[in-house]
């Protein structure tokens, strides 16, 4: 009886699938054909990609769009994937890409940043980022974000939309750390002079 509860044991351990906790490790198993790899893939930067597209493009509906072809892009291409950079680094890049390439419509101009960036995310220093909230005031914001140039927008997603340091940005960009860092501080004096104009100060806050 132990005899047989042992192999018993031996066998449900045997079939069991192992967890998968690196990307590199999951991208691998992905790759194979593993859809619950596959999956755990996109629970893991699905939401992070989702947020940077929309804040980018301003639609809903395309931003899960951009989600579902950079993760096809993933599944198709992955094998290509230098293991020297971050995975989240190559996603962002694609989702980037992706974006550009759809804010050259003229029909996503103006709709582009149709939703704010969260109070929570924001850098505790710059003025602009104390006038983020919900209310009249956010939709003053939405506007104002979506008149900045692509370059200070992608920064200013990067950073507070996905989370990104500022050394990670730098290698999604393409660029060195001091061009992120000068750039995003041109972008939030830019976003405060905008948001002064629409009439937003710390005393309307």
């Amino acid at each position: 009886m132990r005899a047989r509860s042992q192999h018993a044991a031996e066998h449900g351990a045997a079939g069991r699938r192992p967890t998968l906790t690196s990307d590199a490790a999951l991208l691998a198993a992905a790759l194979g054909g593993d859809q619950t790899a596959a999956r755990d893939l996109l629970r893991r930067h699905g939401g992070r990609v989702y947020a940077c597209a929309l804040r980018m493009l301003g639609d809903t509906a395309t931003a899960e769009e951009v989600v579902q072809d950079v993760f096809s892009k993933l599944l198709l291409e992955g094998s290509q994937f230098r293991q020297e950079s971050a995975l989240a680094t190559w996603l962002y890049v694609v989702t980037l890409n992706r974006c550009r390439n759809i804010l050259r419509k003229a029909s996503f101009r103006a709709g582009a940043l149709a939703h704010p960036l969260e109070a929570n995310l924001a850098d505790p220093s710059p003025d602009p980022h104390q006038l983020v909230e919900q209310g009249e005031r956010s939709e003053r914001v939405r506007a104002a974000l979506a008149g900045l140039p692509d370059e200070m927008r992608e920064v200013i997603v990067l950073r507070f939309a996905a989370g990104r340091s500022y050394e990670e940005i730098a290698e999604i960009l393409g660029c060195a750390t001091g061009t992120v860092a000068s750039r995003l501080h041109r972008a939030l004096h830019r976003l405060g002079d905008r948001l002064r104009a629409a009439g937003l100060t710390r005393e309307s806050v």
